[in-house]
């Protein structure tokens, strides 16, 4: 871009590591380690396809506590949180690839439209700050966050078996104080 421009951030999480294995495979194939190896492919269509900058929670296999992952995307303004999964069930008929998005509950929104809060400003006086408590950034997002998984869902229908309900809204804590747009694939 244009000297001084700010490039675009997508940041990826590859989900669970170190002692988190997450699923395991017939065969035994851990989920950390394939969400590892397809967080690096993804970054790298990004950023050969997009010319995105790519931020990632872990790029090797440690274990990366769930605020950290959200506050590295968080601490580097990423404009994208995507974290992978891979799910796993006994029964053959529950399969397909699912994208959530952080679904919050009405006491929890309600809190959040309290009115802004006066805090004391440099130089002196006070000043009305709209402060939304860490644990619900995303909730301002969640209609960018929709559109992102409805896109995502649409991308992969020819390529990726889908789940019944591709697009699922259900509590996620490594989505929740997101504060981008911000989606979790299952």
């Amino acid at each position: 871009g244009a000297e001084g421009e700010r490039k675009v951030v997508a940041a990826i999480d590859a989900g669970h590591g170190g002692s988190d294995t997450g699923a395991r495979g017939a065969a035994g194939t851990q989920e950390k380690d394939v969400t590892l190896g397809l967080a690096r492919r993804l970054r790298a269509a990004i950023e050969s396809r997009l010319g995105l900058r790519v931020v990632m929670t872990r790029d090797d296999d440690r274990d990366v506590p769930l605020a950290d992952r959200v506050a590295l995307a968080n601490n580097n303004k990423a404009d994208l949180f995507i974290s992978l999964h891979v799910n796993a069930s006994f029964r053959p008929e529950v399969s397909g690839a699912t994208v959530y998005v952080a679904a919050f509950g009405d006491a929890e929104l309600a809190r959040e439209g309290l009115a802004p809060e006066k805090l004391p400003v440099f130089g002196g006086g006070l000043r009305d700050i709209e402060v939304v408590p860490w644990n619900l950034a995303q909730s301002r997002h969640l209609a960018r966050s929709d559109a992102f998984a409805s896109l995502v869902a649409a991308a992969f229908s020819p390529r990726v078996p889908l789940a019944a309900r591709p697009v699922e809204h259900a509590p996620r804590r490594v989505l929740e104080p997101a504060n981008m747009p911000a989606v979790l694939i299952e």
